[in-house]
């Protein structure tokens, strides 16, 4: 008995490491000022800093939908990003998918958002399309090509995140 205890336990730990699924949800960060690396739970880290900020805002009264899930806060960049600042960086495995729930802070016209792996080598640039008073933000979709550590940020202007998950 303790045999099969012992492989069943050992089974689960290492079939939980196959995979670095995980997300980051804007409702579930405290509303302020973000000006240093902040550490979030699943490996996600908001990379900022004291002259590039990122600001998690309360927007209760203009709530969004991502994938049937009511959003009341965001993260705003405050401005474009890069790998180190104004950007948010996690783990992911090869055949995972990265699904990013974004805007654009401009009320016309697309961002690019760039997702680069850990040595700065652009994976894909997507669009996040631009705000708008009503909503129900889609997903852009980044297919992982390798265990590592990614980064989102955007060019261009301010990015509004809302949710970033990382799922088989």
């Amino acid at each position: 008995m303790k045999k099969l205890i012992t492989v069943i336990a050992a089974s689960l730990l290492l079939g939980s490491s196959v995979f670095a699924e995980g997300y980051l949800s804007a409702n579930d960060l405290a509303v302020g000022e973000i000006k240093a690396n902040q550490n979030e739970e699943d490996g996600f880290v908001i990379n900022a800093s004291a002259e590039k900020i990122v600001v998690i805002e309360d927007k209760s009264k203009e709530s969004v939908m991502c994938d049937g899930e009511k959003i009341v806060n965001r993260l705003s960049t405050k401005g474009s990003g890069n790998a180190k600042e104004r950007s948010v960086s996690f783990p992911a495995k090869s055949g995972e998918t990265i699904y990013i729930y974004a805007q654009s802070s401009g009320k016309s016209g697309s961002r690019p958002v760039h997702v680069i792996n850990a040595d700065g080598a652009e994976i894909a640039e997507v669009a996040a399309g631009s705000y708008t008073e009503t909503k129900d933000v889609k997903a852009a979709k980044v297919k992982v090509p390798a265990n590592g550590t990614y980064t989102v940020y955007p060019t261009g202007g301010t990015l509004y995140i809302y949710m970033i998950k990382v799922a088989k």
